[in-house]
């Protein structure tokens, strides 16, 4: 005989809550009173916002909707128990049983939290790393790289720059291949020496031959700044997803533009997480565009990983930027002016020290 609804619920590995039209709960499974340390008969009837405190207003608010559905990831959550956690939680409407809804929640998957510290040995990241994605990558690129170096050969000098640019981007993302593979790991390369407008020139030069609509680029530069403690392929990463994302963000403006600002701030400084000492970070670069920035609802989740405003988009690019930023020990920061109309995404690096 098939298992009946109760027994499929009390099987199911996460925690599982069944919440009334007016917020009660009224079915709660083990791995539900495991997680809240309480037990079913306790949950029983019990407001679930006494139960759950979110610190994301929009899924406190969905927790008390009879009519919202959602999925969150990476949510603050606190219990009752005193309990804190980052959770992915989804709320779903019961069908034909109007203001009832299911709710369930786990902590997330290691594969998901892009480099971010967790408990988990080597061993088990490696049964998720992406290895077999890096192959299927490699190899066309491989051919890639092989193509054009036969074109490189059959063309003008005025021409070959375009092959040169082809072979150096397909190194540039092997190598990014190799660190996405190692995302898991805490392994960190050390600064180099890295002249920042280099990085800066052959990045746009990248982004502009990609480009479908024309944007135009403009350059604020401090002709002062000193070298930059970082990791170049890194930097031409971070810089080339800034560039395409601007692109993409204003192509549809008017005059659609790009502004690329850099400074020296010698008095910003930032205590480094689980250290008493205080890191300088005086290499300020604005990524600049007018186009109509993002929406309030996801600008403070921006560059958490699978938060993304496009349509065909993976919440990926700014994770990632973020994820390299950090490893340098720098910060990255979205801010908009509204006033003016445009959205800067502003970089505070350090510079390079002997």
């Amino acid at each position: 005989m098939q298992p009946d609804l109760a027994a499929q619920i009390s099987c199911l590995p996460f925690p599982y809550l069944l919440v009334s039209p007016d917020n009660l709960i009224s079915v709660a499974n083990p791995a539900a009173e495991n997680f809240l340390r309480q037990s079913a008969k306790t949950l029983q009837g019990r407001d679930i916002g006494s139960v759950l405190q979110f610190k994301d207003q929009r899924v406190e608010r969905a927790l008390h909707d009879a009519n919202a559905d959602m999925v969150a990831r990476m949510t603050p959550l606190e219990t009752q128990s005193g309990g804190a956690y980052d959770v992915d939680i989804a709320i779903a409407s019961v069908t034909q049983s109007h203001g009832w809804r299911i709710v369930t929640f786990s902590e997330p998957s290691p594969s998901l939290l892009l480099g971010s510290p967790h408990k988990e040995t080597g061993a088990s990241l490696r049964v998720q790393s992406p290895d077999i994605l890096a192959h299927e990558i490699k190899n066309p690129l491989a051919g890639i790289k092989g193509a054009a170096q036969l074109l490189e050969r059959k063309l003008q000098d005025k021409d070959k720059p375009l092959t040169q640019l082809i072979r150096t981007e397909v190194e540039r993302i092997a190598k990014l291949v190799d660190q996405m593979q190692s995302l898991g790991s805490q392994t960190v390369q050390p600064p180099e020496p890295c002249n920042i407008y280099e990085i800066l020139a052959h990045a746009r030069a990248v982004a502009e031959a990609a480009q479908v609509s024309s944007v135009t680029f403009y350059e604020e530069y401090d002709p002062s700044l000193p070298t930059v403690g970082g990791v170049r392929d890194a930097l031409a990463q971070i810089f080339l997803n800034l560039f395409s994302n601007a692109i993409e963000a204003c192509h549809d403006a008017q005059k659609p533009q790009i502004t690329i600002t850099t400074r020296y701030s010698s008095g910003v400084k930032f205590r480094l997480p689980g250290s008493d000492k205080a890191k300088a970070l005086p290499i300020e670069i604005t990524i600049s565009d007018n186009g109509p920035g993002v929406s309030e609802d996801i600008a403070e989740h921006l560059f958490s990983p699978f938060v993304t405003s496009k349509t065909n988009g993976q919440g990926l690019g700014l994770a990632l930027v973020q994820k390299l930023v950090t490893d340098m020990q720098g910060r990255v920061y979205y801010e908009r002016d509204a006033i003016r109309g445009l959205s800067h995404f502003r970089l505070l690096l350090p510079s390079y020290e002997n």
